[in-house]
């Protein structure tokens, strides 16, 4: 299918109203829609909440004049639902309004979609075409897509550190290394994301909320802490919090009364089984998690493959020699096996840089 200029223009728009819906509609996907006739807009709309109407409903809703939708085409982001579930099927819908042509971005990973929308649609006699735009479609939802394709969440590790690359000073004093401003980009961070995973090290020795500003606290993301043998201070602000979870091991006999959930895990050498706590957080569908956590953990995570992009805030300051590193693992003993960055964004927050990276791991 060749694409024109229009279709172009128009799938440009569905995205940036999805946009509209970051934060907002977890552990759906978000999704932006426009209707045109003859050339105009004549309706939008984006999944706005959980739970709530799904795009394509609230473009169609919002459509003042609906003689104009059987000769319209719809721009949709994701391929329409066509199963029930908090809502009716958005295929029933544009069924009946007989819509005259749908333009997909991406069709959607999930198997009680996949595909089956479009093969209907076709069917019933609308001109489909898909792949307009498909990755940036795509990129709206990583976590969602790899959480459906791969059963484990999207990991961003995020990580303040002083220009020589330190991340606290040797005794663990690390407040503050970046500024208000770095902090306040962090806060939308943990909006964005549907749970927080750190170790029992920084709750212990940060005593951390890992909250979002002004959220309501059971609307607050999953705070996932590892610990495997429960060394957690009891008396940490997070045990006085709901969402809180504690993966430990299936070795521990016995449990101390804390405000969590408590799940055992398999463990080796002292280690607890990643790919078993990832497959567990991504059935709580969790689309993307985010790390607040020192370099052990985050070293255990880097040397697991298991962080997809890396967020990193650095300062215009100095540490020193002793200071803490960003990743305690793995050991790399050859140039060759080094990992490789790919560096998607940088800007400035106040004296501060931050760089976001993508993690090439070698074969």
């Amino acid at each position: 299918m060749t694409f024109n200029k229009l279709d172009f223009f128009f799938m440009a728009q569905a995205i940036r109203l999805a946009k509209k819906g970051l934060g907002r509609c977890n552990p759906n996907p978000i999704v932006g829609a426009v209707i045109v006739a003859e050339d105009k807009i004549i309706a939008t709309g984006f999944h706005q909440q959980f739970g709530g109407p799904h795009a394509e409903v609230i473009a169609i809703n919002n459509c003042k004049d609906k003689s104009l939708l059987k000769k319209s085409t719809l721009y949709v982001t994701l391929e329409p639902c066509a199963h029930e579930g908090k809502t009716p099927p958005c295929l029933d819908l544009i069924l009946e309004h007989n819509i005259k042509r749908v333009v997909i971005a991406s069709q959607d990973p999930n198997p009680k979609v996949n595909g089956v929308s479009i093969r209907t649609l076709i069917e019933k006699g609308v001109e489909v075409d898909v792949g307009l735009m498909e990755d940036q479609a795509i990129n709206l939802n990583k976590g969602f897509f790899k959480r459906i394709l791969n059963n484990i969440p999207r990991v961003t590790s995020k990580i303040a550190v002083s220009s020589d690359g330190k991340t606290a000073l040797n005794n663990f004093q690390s407040k503050w290394i970046s500024n208000e401003f770095s902090r306040s980009n962090v806060q939308r961070l943990r909006r964005f994301s549907d749970g927080i995973l750190t170790s029992y090290k920084t709750i212990n020795s940060d005593n951390p909320r890992l909250t979002v500003r002004d959220v309501d606290s059971s609307k607050q993301p999953y705070r996932f802490i590892i610990d495997a043998s429960f060394q957690s201070n009891s008396d940490a602000y997070i045990f006085k919090q709901e969402r809180v979870v504690i993966f430990y091991s299936k070795e521990v006999a016995n449990k101390p009364n804390l405000k969590a959930i408590c799940i055992p895990v398999s463990c080796a050498d002292g280690v607890l089984n990643f790919t078993e706590i990832m497959k567990h957080i991504a059935s709580m569908e969790v689309n993307n998690l985010l790390v607040e956590a020192g370099p052990g953990l985050n070293g255990l995570l880097l040397q697991h493959r298991m962080i997809d992009e890396l967020i990193i805030y650095q300062s215009q300051s100095i540490l020193g020699g002793n200071a803490r590193e960003m990743f305690n693992h793995p050991v790399i003993t050859a140039m060759e096996s080094r990992n490789q960055l790919k560096l998607v964004d940088y800007r400035f927050f106040g004296d501060d840089i931050r760089f976001i990276y993508e993690v090439d791991y070698v074969d």
